[in-house]
């Protein structure tokens, strides 16, 4: 069974090496954060991370993360 730790992992070792990764929430965003950190590649300056949903998440990591929220109630 693939898990999303390592299906980030794949990512990350493929060549060429990815220079940004759009994730589908911010949770994806830190598991990619703390993946890209075992090879030690810079968030920011070797790998743009984006999430999505504007959580609280984005905003514990360092770097703080790029994140999109959409107001859906309005």
């Amino acid at each position: 069974m693939l898990t999303i730790q390592h299906a980030i992992d794949t990512l990350l070792d493929h060549a060429p090496k990815p220079a940004a990764i759009i994730t589908g929430s911010d949770v994806l965003a830190a598991a990619v954060y703390a993946a890209a950190a075992r090879p030690q590649r810079r968030i920011g300056d070797d790998l743009a991370v984006t999430g999505f949903d504007g959580s609280a998440v984005g905003r514990l990591l360092i770097p703080t993360l790029t994140t999109l929220a959409i107001p859906a109630a309005r």
